[in-house]
């Protein structure tokens, strides 16, 4: 399972446990038995974001997947699947 995290401010789905950045979530599947598995990788990559800076600026600005995608976000099967129509 792909999860597209959308930086957000409100009607937010999950929140960085560290600092408390918020994102929208968009998802290439939506089973709840994947769904549970797939937060703990997004919190789990989230946290990885601050090894190297403190505080929200340690996320991107613009949307990301996890796992991670070298295309841009906004065709990625997250987006495309979880039908995001936002420009990022």
């Amino acid at each position: 399972m792909q999860a597209l995290c959308i930086p957000a401010k409100e009607n937010t789905d999950i929140a960085c446990k560290i600092c408390g950045a918020r994102f929208t979530l968009a998802w290439s599947r939506r089973a709840d038995a994947e769904s549970a598995d797939a937060r703990e990788m997004i919190f789990n990559e989230l946290a990885q974001q601050h090894l190297l800076h403190e505080g929200p600026s340690a996320h991107s600005a613009r949307a990301f997947t996890v796992p991670a995608w070298s295309g841009p976000a906004e065709v990625s099967g997250a987006a495309l699947l979880g039908f995001v129509t936002t420009q990022y």
